[in-house]
């Protein structure tokens, strides 16, 4: 999207005035420690949701221990020791690899679509250690970056991008196990041309077992021509509720503190708040 779109100008004034509000009114490093892992903690469940739909992104299940790492250290100030800094920066790197190996598609999940960005900017943040320099917001405004895209790019599909395949992929697990099968054979085909009639009776076998559920499809691409509307500010909802959030944990941090049992009690109600469901 192009800065005049009004979605952009509104995305970008948010993120500048965020960026602004952290500064003004979180003086200390612990403060702007606790906010920025607050909004990690959020983005936990996301993360989470997509290791267990992609097994094979088995690496996805350490973001938990580097929050735990950051709890330690925002609640009981304990030092995050150089290795594991560089730990950290290592993991989004791997992980960001292996993300980008899975045939991103416009109808991949929107989780995959949006993981190698989220893990380049957490990436770039740890790179910068140690000590990890809390004063760049980065690391706060990630949960506001992935709902925005996710509202603006994923939520409300559009019938003109509709694909019937991914579509009863979602909504049949034999189809999707069917079709992770298939995806796992188009790698080795790339590899190898002796997996080519392997490749050709699982591809025909997907598109029978899809067949049958042709017409549910049809009538949800039908259901979406008939209520899609453009996406404007107006209709934002997740985006606008991360950034009262953010606020409020801000505020939080500020006045209640930054560190102890009640901010190590918060962080734990975060991790487990899908932020995706309003």
């Amino acid at each position: 999207m192009r800065s005049s779109n009004p979605l952009q100008k509104y995305y970008e004034t948010e993120q500048e005035r965020l960026r602004q509000f952290i500064r003004e009114e979180c003086r200390t490093d612990a403060q702007r420690a606790a906010v920025s892992v607050m909004t990690l903690e959020r983005c936990a469940p996301q993360l989470a949701l997509l290791a267990e739909q992609l097994p094979e992104l088995d690496g996805l299940s350490l973001y938990a221990g580097i929050l735990d790492d950051l709890e330690r250290s925002v609640c009981d100030g304990a030092a995050l020791p150089e290795k594991a800094i560089r730990g950290y920066e290592g993991w989004c790197l791997r992980t960001g690899k292996l993300a980008e190996g899975q045939h991103i598609s416009p109808y991949s999940p929107w989780r995959l679509q949006l993981l190698p960005g989220f893990l380049e900017q957490l990436g770039a943040f740890f790179s910068q250690g140690p000590p990890l320099p809390w004063e760049d917001p980065r690391p706060a405004l990630l949960g506001f970056w992935l709902l925005f895209w996710y509202e603006t790019n994923h939520r409300f599909p559009s019938p003109g991008n509709f694909n019937f395949y991914q579509y009863i992929r979602s909504t049949h697990p034999e189809i999707e196990k069917l079709g992770r099968e298939r995806d796992a054979l188009r790698e080795e085909l790339e590899k190898s041309v002796a997996y080519g009639d392997a490749y050709d009776a699982i591809s025909r076998r997907f598109k029978e077992e899809c067949q049958k559920y042709w017409g549910e499809a049809a009538a949800e691409k039908k259901r979406l021509a008939e209520t899609c509307q453009p996406m404007t500010v107006k209709r934002l909802l997740l985006a606008p509720k991360e950034l009262d959030r953010l606020r409020a944990d801000v505020w939080f941090a500020t006045t209640e503190g930054a560190s102890g049992e009640r901010l190590r009690q918060r962080l734990r109600e975060y991790r487990l708040l899908d932020i995706t469901r309003g």
